[in-house]
C-alpha cells in the first residue's frame, strides 16, 4: 500500500552549554515567529486568526503539537533521529508540515539563530511531498547528512544548491 507523507521542515537548535528555561522559551518563540514571518503569512488576517491554518504553517514542538497539528509516523521517526543527535544536550526540536516558500528564508533564519552566543549549531532538514511504498525507516536511512560551517551553508543556499532530503549540520565558522 502506498502512503503519502506531508512535507516536513525540521529544525534542531543545539545549545552552547546549558540553557535556562526562560531562554529555551524565548528562542523557541523567536524561531517560530521568524518561520511564520518568512513564510509570508505573518500579515495574513486568516492565518493569524484561524488555528487550522496556523497549524499547517507554524513550527511546532512534536512532543507538544497543539490541537490541530497531526504528528504522523514520519514526524515520530524524524523526532527520534533529532533526539538521538541532540543526546543529553540542551536544545529545541521544532517541525512544520510546511516548507519555507523561498529557500533564502532558511538562510535568514540560520544567520539569525547562529548570531546568538548561546546557540552552538543548528540542523535543518526539508522533506518535500512523498508518495512512498517504503517503510518510514527506509526514508530516515535515505537522508544524507552534511556538516558545514555557516558561511559554506550560506554559499550553498545562494548558489541554489540547497537540497531537500539532506540533513544540514550548520556550525558557526569559528568552530571549524
Amino acid at each position: 500500500m502506498t502512503r503519502a507523507y506531508d512535507q516536513h521542515f525540521c529544525l534542531l537548535i543545539f545549545a552552547q552549554d546549558q540553557w535556562k528555561e526562560s531562554y529555551t522559551e524565548k528562542i523557541s518563540k523567536n524561531a517560530k515567529d521568524l518561520f511564520i514571518y518568512y513564510s509570508g503569512h505573518s500579515d495574513c488576517k486568516v492565518c493569524k486568526t484561524c488555528p487550522i491554518c496556523r497549524a499547517l504553517l507554524e513550527l511546532f514542538d512534536p512532543m507538544n503539537p497543539g490541537e490541530y497539528v497531526t504528528v504522523c509516523d514520519l514526524c515520530r521517526a524524524l523526532y527520534e533521529m533529532m533526539e538521538e543527535i541532540k543526546g543529553q544536550n540542551d536544545g529545541i526540536i521544532l517541525f512544520s508540515h510546511s516548507l519555507t516558500p523561498e529557500i533564502h528564508s532558511v538562510k535568514d533564519l540560520t544567520e539569525f539563530l547562529l548570531k546568538s552566543e548561546k546557540i552552538k549549531k543548528i540542523y535543518i532538514l526539508e522533506l518535500d511531498w512523498m508518495n512512498v511504498s517504503h517503510p518510514v525507516s527506509e526514508i530516515i536511512e535515505s537522508i544524507k547528512k552534511i556538516r558545514m560551517k555557516k558561511s559554506e551553508f550560506i554559499k550553498t543556499v545562494d548558489s541554489n544548491k540547497f537540497n531537500k532530503r539532506v540533513l544540514y549540520e550548520i556550525s558557526k565558522d569559528t568552530y571549524f
